[in-house]
Parts: structure tokens; sequence; C-alpha cells
């Protein structure tokens, strides 16, 4: 069987030839097989799915709905309309989109006249499985496609996908599904997920396009000290600021990838500063709102923007145009996540993927050779599947009762058993599950009978506030208490788990204290001193991978091997370079100086085949190359331990390469290492009980059974009272499995302690007087590195704090003289000005206020110019004016400047300016002590 003659026709017009994907997957769907189409991004899949379904639509006879085609991404949902509709239209189908932004009009029409194509999400679709008309129209369902699998293999949303095909299934019977994925390493395992027991095909194209990829460590130069003076950064940030700076003025389009929304901001906010006018920059991420997204995928589009500072958001096949050049701004962390975002450069499978990765440290730039070295011998990280998800099924049992009144425990079982995901499922376990949401009210279950009906009381509003199994991640506004400056937000858990007034943590670099948490808001001072600051945190971190820290572990020993050889830095840089091309030998001279230097010491080298426990003063430093997961697993096991076996409670931190212990000594801590391998692993789920993700998941997973309010402040609860109150629950039982699933690896803890029962992996224990460079490269990156620097950096790391703050705190300056005019300005752009004066009446006897003097001043002003002349009966408020306004008429701008900071005394001020009469680093230290001792 052949393509619909017509649409060949429409095809030849359009392109000059069909892609290998193209070409290998239409002879399968035409012959009405299962397909899973594996290839990289940008290789036709879309098409290959779509022209083959349409044929076979025009042949066998279609009715609305007789295609759904499923997209994990609204916004892709946009583009895909238009491609869709055009192929759908030149075969007389009506194809539309359908998803939460739908507007009530459009949605109503659909139900009434469906179309013949719906393109729509996971969230969406379940929609149809509980409404009476769109109900009835899944019954002509013959198709599904199912676009981005590999966004849903490791994920809720992909087990909540497997569930609503097998209802629809129950209505529609069987249909053919086309899955399109991006290449995975087990396409065969992404497929069981979605079809079960159901045969299928494989089509999968290996070759990716070539990787253009260079790799690069920038050295910072005398322009990174100057644009760190005036950005407020510090000199290594502004090299990597610089270097991407070059590259988007060296494009016509670049899309800059970071790995997290925090950084995206700070990245886009430093870029539009130094590039000032010359390129017209935008940001896209998930959380801002769908306008803003589309304006900036339309502007991009059509030539407006130079460049894009994204997230994941971008990493899916959205149409943004064309894009020449991609920037990944530090470590991609993962192979699948590079290839998916270089990917997005060019966009034609005949040329190269062409981007960069800037490295911020010697860690992420090795980091960063191995995984681009992985990424082009096609060595995929696979997902990790969830098991039999409690808090998805009961969503979706909600779902069947509201859809039939009434359903019996067996015909439940055997709907849910038709899941891959749920193959294994016991009636013991879903009646357990039915019994708790009878309990919680969703549902009416009736032991004896083993009868499931609807709650008329909650099961309408729980089902359609919960279709999306994305957490409702809320971020709580962090307020300089002194300034009113908005400082960041931090996770609402965070917030909720470890501050209350006193508290002091780390955020931004700084130390800061809580003085109180108000209306949703944290309000802080700076700490000045940062001993015993918990680490804050705000999302979810991309974890690396055992396989890619191994590879790191690997590396560090051919340098040292390299080293013992007796090659200098550049002569091992040289060698390594023949391994990795796509970098240079200055860049990796940079890379390795830290190992060398280590290595030069005479320190143990931590390796792929070496754990070494480190003692420094203060803290213990467990050096082991196995990736985020396993590290962090090991980090909790030996805190909970501690804590159990010796009544110690300690802080700890964890990267890909090691662990960082405060609070117990690295003799304790290597003892306790060997007991725990010997005697294996004890009271394991009450070990993952004790972590912090435990208590996050607890509240994520509640909120999906409803036993939480979706939009619940949860900054006044107690978590350990929830803890305690689920413990044996249905939930408890969900939140260790979602954590043992994506945040802990008990399983790769242990093959660990088998290996070094082996003998495969060594431990090594030495003492050090100050931290080794390996140790310390990865302090540098650690919450709990301001407590290990000398006195004399963490002077000058609070003083830039100090300077940082200043500079952007807003001030009002108003006219002491005639009350008649006033204005917001910054502090960092009085810097510019030699002299300022009052429009009105040309005096320069100016003050600064800010906090609740400002607005207090606003007020007066107001009436003054309602009198047109000066009314101030706010004694103490006209006295500090005019005292400032003298200040202002004798030293001029600098004691605008002075203005800017808490607590003072005018007479301190005064002393000040009448020794220092330029703004230096003097004078600011000299500020800061002053607010120090107010």
């Amino acid at each position: 069987m052949q393509l619909d003659p017509s649409l060949i026709k429409l095809i030849s017009k359009r392109y000059k030839k069909i892609t290998n994907v193209q070409l290998k997957s239409i002879p399968v769907i035409l012959s009405g097989k299962n397909v899973i189409i594996s290839s990289p991004t940008g290789t036709g899949k879309t098409e290959a799915a779509l022209w083959p379904l349409l044929t076979l639509m025009k042949k066998h006879g279609a009715r609305p709905i007789s295609l759904i085609y499923i997209t994990p991404l609204r916004a892709l949902n946009r583009d895909l309309e238009e491609r869709i509709r055009f192929w759908a239209e030149a075969m007389g189908y009506r194809a539309e989109v359908r998803h939460g932004d739908t507007d009530q009009v459009v949605r109503r029409r659909q139900a009434l006249t469906p179309p013949d194509i719906l393109i729509t999400t996971p969230e969406t679709v379940q929609i149809l499985l509980v409404g009476k008309r769109l109900r009835n129209y899944l019954e002509n369902l013959r198709y599904v496609v199912i676009d981005e699998v590999h966004e849903l293999i490791d994920d809720k949303r992909g087990a909540q996908l497997s569930l609503v095909l097998s209802r629809m299934r129950a209505i529609a019977g069987k249909f053919q599904v086309i899955l399109l994925s991006a290449t995975i390493p087990n396409p065969a395992e992404a497929a069981r997920l979605f079809l079960g027991n159901d045969d299928f095909e494989i089509v999968e194209v290996h070759a990716i396009r070539e990787l253009d990829i260079k790799v690069e460590l920038p050295d910072v130069s005398e322009e990174d000290y100057n644009t760190s003076s005036k950005l407020l950064i510090d000199p290594e940030m502004a090299s990597k600021l610089r270097r991407i700076a070059e590259i988007i003025e060296n494009s016509r389009s670049a899309l800059i990838f970071t790995n997290t929304r925090s950084m995206a901001e700070a990245l886009t906010n430093k870029l539009r500063s130094y590039l000032k006018d010359r390129k017209a920059i935008s940001i896209h991420h998930s959380s801002l709102s769908k306008d803003s997204r589309e304006q900036t995928e339309k502007e991009f589009r059509e030539g407006a923007l130079n460049a894009v500072v994204a997230t994941s958001s971008l990493e899916l096949g959205i149409d943004i145009g064309y894009v020449d050049i991609v920037v990944q701004f530090s470590s991609p962390r993962q192979t699948t996540r590079l290839i998916q975002r270089i990917g997005r450069g060019s966009h034609k499978p005949d040329e190269p993927a062409k981007g960069f990765i800037i490295a911020q440290d010697p860690d992420d730039y090795l980091e960063s050779l191995v995984i681009v070295k992985r990424a082009k011998r096609q060595e995929l990280e696979g997902g990790k599947m969830f098991r039999k998800p409690l808090d998805v099924l009961a969503h979706q049992i909600e779902g069947e009762i509201i859809a039939k009144g009434v359903i019996s425990i067996k015909e439940l079982l055997s709907l849910l058993n038709s899941s891959y995901i749920y193959r294994n499922l016991s009636e013991e376990e879903l009646e357990e599950l039915l019994l708790f949401m009878h309990e919680i009210g969703l549902l009416r279950y009736n032991k004896e009978s083993k009868m499931a009906s609807v709650s008329r009381y909650r099961a309408y509003e729980y089902y359609f506030s919960n279709l999306s199994t994305i957490p409702d991640v809320r971020t709580v506004p962090v307020i300089d208490d002194s300034s009113g400056f908005f400082l960041g937000s931090l996770d609402e858990m965070f917030v909720a788990e470890y501050l209350k007034p006193g508290v002091k943590f780390v955020f931004r670099g700084a130390a800061w204290q809580v003085k109180e948490i108000e209306s949703g808001r944290v309000y802080v001072r700076a700490a000045m001193d940062p001993s015993g600051a918990i680490p804050s945190w705000i999302g979810e971190e991309l974890p690396v991978t055992l396989e890619t820290a191994v590879n790191v572990g690997r590396l560090r020993e051919k340098i040292a091997e390299l080293m013992m050889s007796g090659m200098d830095a550049e002569r091992a840089a040289e060698e390594l370079l023949k391994e990795f091309p796509f970098t240079q030998k200055e860049d990796i001279m940079r890379g390795i100086e830290p190992i060398m230097r280590h290595l030069s010491l005479g320190y143990p080298l931590p390796t792929d085949k070496k754990i070494v426990i480190e003692e420094a003063p203060g803290i213990v430093t467990v050096h082991a190359t196995l990736g985020t997961l396993i590290n962090r697993t090991l980090s909790r096991m030996i805190a909970y331990y501690l804590a159990k076996k010796y009544g110690l409670i300690v802080r700890t931190d964890e990267d890909p390469y090691r662990i960082f212990i405060i609070g117990a000594s690295g003799d304790l801590i290597r003892h306790l290492f060997i007991q725990i391998i010997e005697e294996g692993i004890e009271d394991l789920l009450e070990a993952v009980r004790e972590t912090g993700f435990y208590r996050v998941r607890l509240v994520q997973v509640a909120k999906r059974f409803g036993a939480i309010k979706k939009d619940a402040d949860i900054t006044g609860i107690s978590i350990r009272k929830l803890v305690d109150a689920y413990r044996g629950t249905v939930i408890d039982k969900e939140t260790l499995n979602e954590v043992l699933t994506v945040d802990l690896d008990i399983d790769g803890l242990k093959m660990l302690f088998d290996l070094i029962k082996s003998g495969k992996i060594k431990i090594e224990y030495f003492r050090s007087k100050e931290l080794s460079p390996i140790a310390a490269e990865g302090l540098r990156r650690s919450p709990y590195y301001l407590e290990f620097v000398p006195p004399s950096f963490l002077e000058k790391r609070m003083l830039e704090t100090f300077k940082m703050r200043l500079m952007r705190t807003q001030l009002l300056l108003l006219c002491s003289n005639c009350w008649q005019w006033s204005s917001w300005v910054s502090i960092s752009s009085l810097l510019e000005l030699k002299e300022l004066r009052c429009p009105k009446c040309n005096s320069n006897r100016l003050a600064g206020l800010h906090g609740k003097d400002s607005q207090l001043a606003l007020e007066h002003i107001k009436r003054s110019i309602e009198r047109g002349r000066p009314f101030i009966p706010d004694s103490r408020l006209a006295n500090k004016v005019f005292e400032l306004g003298k200040l202002t008429e004798e030293f001029g701008v600098i004691a605008l400047v002075s203005m800017g900071i808490r607590g003072y005394k005018i007479e301190d001020l005064r002393n000040l300016l009448s020794e220092n009469r330029s703004i230096d680093e003097h004078f600011l230290s000299k500020l800061a002590f002053i607010e120090k001792e107010s």
C-alpha cells in the first residue's frame, strides 16, 4: 500500500525529498501496525506519522474523532496545529487544538461538533473520558499519536497516559498507536509503557546529526575585572558573560540554555546590561505567562530578537524559526539533554548542530568534556519508570467512577491491569486505595459488596483540579527588611520546613537571617557571621548520572597517569586534546589545574576506582565520583546513622563528585562507612522518611490525592506533623515510591557496597591542615563555602554583598528647600552624576529616603504641592530631611549615596563624608561598618 496519490502530489510540491525516518516509517504505519519512531530532533517524525494515517483515514473512512494527537507541551500544539491542519484540510479533514487555554466557546463547539483530528495534551485528553458527548465520540477513535515520548518515560505523566490509553481502549476497542520520540537508549521499554502486551514495530534512526560543539572554560581578562565592578558580579562570572555576549554578537540568532529558572533570569539581566542596546535579548521559561512566552517566540521567529535565554521550555519542538547557534551555559548534566538542546540549532537534518558549552569551573568543564564525548558516541541515559504510582491511580479511578457512576472492584482491576505500569496491581492493593479514597471523601466504597460509587461531594472538584501530575511548586518572595528590596524567591517547602525568625540561611552567595515571615513573604537582614547558616534551595537540579561521573573519575586517572609519566600541564593538555578535540589546549590547562596541584601536594586522587575520605579542620569530604543520586543517598544514609548510632546531628551537602560533612570526625565517618558496608542498610524506609526529599514529596503527593488543597498555603503548616499523620497510609507509601524513583538511588548504593566488598573500589583516608585543591574546588559551589574561607576573604565577600545591595537600593530624592519635587532613583544611577539640583527651585539641598520615611514624605510632598508651599506637620521627618539636605549641599552626590544604608545617625554620615570625598572601597567599607554598628 502507498500514500494517497493526492497526498503524494502535495508532498512533492513542498519537499525535494523525504527523510530517512519517513522512508522507514510510512510502510510500517500503512500496514496498520503500532510503531515507535525514535530519531533525532528535526528529522520529520510528525509528517512520518501523519501522512500514512491520513491515507488510512481516507481508505477506511473516518468519523469524528478518528485521530488524537497527544503532545506534552501546550506551546507545542500551536505550531503543530498549523502543520497538521494543512495536511488534514488537504485531505478533507478538520483538525483542531484543545488544551487548558482553549476558551469556553471553542470547547462547547467541539463537544457538539468535534473535529476529525484532535490535537491535545496528556492532561486535557482526560476530560474527553468524562464528558458525556465527547466520550461517545471516542467510539470512533482509530488512531493515536503520542509525541515527545522521551519526555514521559520517567515521569508520572507517562504512567497517567498509560492508564488513559487503557480507559480509551475500553471505549473504542483497539486502535493504532504511533509513538514519536527523540533518540532514546531503549525504545522497546518506552513502547511497552503505552502499548503493554500489544505487538509493535521499532523504527530507529541511529545516525544523529553531526554535533559541532565547542567546550570552553574562559579565562579572566582585565576587561572582566572592570565588568565585575560595573555589574556587581565576580570576575569569573564576568568572563563567561563576555564570551556568551561575543557569541551573540557574532550570530544572527542565538538560543542560550541554562539549567534553572533563577540562572536564566540572572543571565538575561546581566546580558542586557552588558550588551546595552547592541542586541535584543528575551527570556523564556515555564513560569512566565502564556502571553509572554508567545511574544518571545513570535519576536524570535520574526528576527526582532537576537537571542533568547531559556530553560527546558524551549528544548522541545516549539517553532521559533531559524537558530544558527546554541549556547549551553554550564554543563548540560546529561547527554540526552545536550543532544536535545544543541539539536535546536539549524534544525535541518543535513546541517551540523552547532553549539557551545560555556563551563563555569574546572569540575563543570571536565564533566562537559565527558558528556560531549558520550553524545558523539550515542551513549544515552535511560529513564527510570515509575512502579504503580498510587496518586496517579487514584485520580484515574475517580475518572472512571465519574463516567460510570458505579463499578465493581473486579471490573476496575481488570481495566487497570491492562496498563503496563499496573499489570501487577493486586486486588488487595486496589482495595486499600479505595478504602483510603472513601475515608477522605473522594468516592464511596462498600467493602461487603466490593462496589465503588461516585461521591457527589468531592469527585468533580478533585478530578478536574488534578488533571496534571506536575507538582505545583510555589515560591515565597525574600525581602531585605531594611530597604524593601526584593532579593529573590525561595521554594515554599524550604520556608515551611526550615525558616523561622532568627534562623540563618545561605541565599545567592550570602548569609541572611530571618527577621519575620508575614503575608507570604520572608523578611531578612544580612548576617555578619555565616556560621551555622543552612543551605537554601529552589526547584530541582538535573542529576548527573553514575555513568558520566564514573567517566569523570576515569579522566582524572588519565590526568594522573600523564603527570606520573613526567608531563607538565601543557604537554598533558596536548595529549588530552587528542581525546577531546572539541576544546582548546588553554582551556584544558585551566580545567586540569586543580588536579595537577592536588597531585603535586601528594594527596591521594579520587577516581572511579578509589573513594577518598579527607579530613580538614571543621569539615570532612568524602570524594566519590558516583553521580548525583548515589552521592545524595550515601550522604543521607551517613547523616541518618550518625544520628541513630552516635547521637550526632551533622550537616551535609553533596555534588556528583563529593560529599561534605560538618559535625563529625573523618575517622568516625570511615568507621561508619565500613560498618554500613559490612552490616548492610538497616531501617531503610525510616532513613528515607528522615530526608528533606521525603517531606517535599509528601506534600506534593498529598495534594495529588486531594488530601491537601492544591492552592493551600503550607508555610504555616508543620510538615513533621503531616509526616506523622500520614505514616502507614497510601500517601506515605506513594511518597516513598516517588523518593526512591526520583530523588535517591538505593540500588546504586547497594551496588557500590558490593564493589567495595569485592575490592574493585578502594577506600583511602587522609588528614590535611587545609582543604585539598579538589575539595576546595567543590566547596566553592557549596552553601557551606562561607564558613571555610579566610576572614579577609569573607570580609571582602561581605563588602561585595553590601555594595551590591546598596547599589540596587531605590532612594526617593526630594528637595528639602521647596518640598515640591521628588523622584525615585537607584543608587547605582547616582554614580554617573557630578551634581544634582531640584528642577523646581534649583536648590542642591536634596535628601534621599527609603523605607517607611519615603512613603510618609510622598504624602507631605503631595500636600505641599496642593498648598504651593512646604507643609510638613511631622517635625521629626522635617528635621531629618532638612539635615540630609544640608549634607548634600555640602558634600554633593556622595552624600546621597551614603543615605542608602539603614539605621544610620546623620552625625555618623557627616563624620564619614568629612573624611571621604570619593566613592571607593575605603568609603564603602566605612559605610558598611556604620550600618553594621547601627
